[in-house]
């Protein structure tokens, strides 16, 4: 007979890539998100800042108008001043954070359409995946229950405790259950 093996979960990322464009132009609908949504994951921040340094390199254009945003969504300057250097040889990512002084490079965008000022902003974002915060407050959970019903199993000849802790379990379940509903 073969053995249970316990599943085991996969942790979501710790960051995600957040992609989404914002609408350019001067109406009432410019500075609007659209198409957002996750792309990549990654447990670091540094290999999702070499992602979207890669995505935006290969995705704007390269002409003397695109401007790229760099950490916020003014724009940074020129493809020429954030991807090459003064001698217009090629920067890594770490280099060209430390040419600009920049600790980590959690956003990057960059103009739709290059010549038009007022185009479509293409926006790639590093942001702490909610998914991973809810998974490691379900393992804690998780815990906690395991943890107060090894407490009632040991206390079962002692019938006061193993009444005492099954109340904590009782609570903590309620608590909890009020918790997710809340969330939900």
């Amino acid at each position: 007979m073969a053995k249970k093996q316990k599943k085991q979960n996969k942790k979501p990322f710790k960051y995600i890539v957040n992609n989404y464009t914002v609408k350019g132009g001067c109406d009432e609908e410019s500075g609007a998100k659209f198409n957002e949504g996750p792309i990549h994951g990654g447990d670091t921040v540094e290999e999702l800042e070499q992602f979207i340094w890669d995505e935006v390199r290969r995705r704007a254009d390269d002409d003397y108008e695109q401007y790229i945003g760099v950490n916020d969504e003014d724009e940074f300057g020129s493809i020429d001043g954030v991807f090459k250097d003064d001698y217009y040889n090629d920067i890594t990512v770490a280099q060209f954070k430390e040419r600009e002084g920049i600790k980590e490079l959690k956003l990057m965008s960059y103009r739709v359409d290059a010549w038009n000022s007022m185009s479509d902003v293409e926006v790639y974002e590093i942001i702490p995946n909610p998914a991973y915060q809810a998974a490691i407050e379900c393992d804690e959970n998780i815990a906690k229950i395991d943890e107060l019903l090894e407490k009632v199993r040991t206390s079962m000849t002692e019938p006061m405790k193993a009444y005492s802790f099954a109340c904590d379990l009782a609570t903590f379940a309620r608590d909890l259950a009020k918790k997710v509903g809340k969330q939900g």
